[in-house]
């Protein structure tokens, strides 16, 4: 295959998006970078880093759909939904294994493998959704190398535990 297939994630600790390649070797790369919010009148690079999830903990939604569903969600509704925002620091200065659990905004907890590995698998399957109306072809994950930026800073557990939610996210 002469072409370069990339989609490189950066999940951010504030905000969260994409940009993808899909360049033949030889040419010069033209990345296409994700925009997002334009159902709430918004054009943005990236999206918040916030993740919904319903009383049964299954994936609702991301981004900025994420926020505004919560946002707007009262009394009963919000105390059993698991909202999480900026979650992502919940991995900085701690000694990882797959029990670590972090609270929702409602003092709730779910298990933080789980909620990376949803955040990647929205990213994931928004992109191959996003390329795919962009090319009008069919892609599978497999069809990319796949980039996620991990932190610099962040110790080997918090990089492993990255490298498992990616994996368990099928990137």
């Amino acid at each position: 295959m002469g072409d370069s297939y990339i989609i490189a994630i950066d999940f951010g600790t504030a905000y969260s998006g994409y940009a993808f390649s899909m360049t033949p070797k030889e040419k010069q790369i033209e990345p296409f970078l994700k925009r997002w919010g334009k159902e709430l009148g918004l054009d943005t690079p990236k999206t918040p880093t916030c993740i919904l999830f319903n009383e049964e903990e299954e994936f609702l939604k991301f981004g900025y759909e994420a926020k505004t569903t919560y946002t707007n969600m009262r009394g009963e509704a919000a105390r059993e939904h698991y909202f999480f925002e900026a979650f992502k620091m919940a991995l900085y200065g701690t000694t990882l294994n797959r029990d670590v659990m972090i609270k929702a905004a409602n003092g709730k907890s779910m298990k933080a493998l789980k909620i990376f590995t949803e955040a990647l698998r929205y990213l994931k399957e928004d992109a191959l959704e996003t390329i795919s109306a962009k090319t009008g072809r069919k892609f599978i994950a497999s069809d990319f190398t796949w980039v996620l930026t991990v932190p610099a800073i962040w110790d080997p557990s918090a990089k492993q535990f990255m490298r498992e939610a990616a994996t368990q996210a099928v990137l």
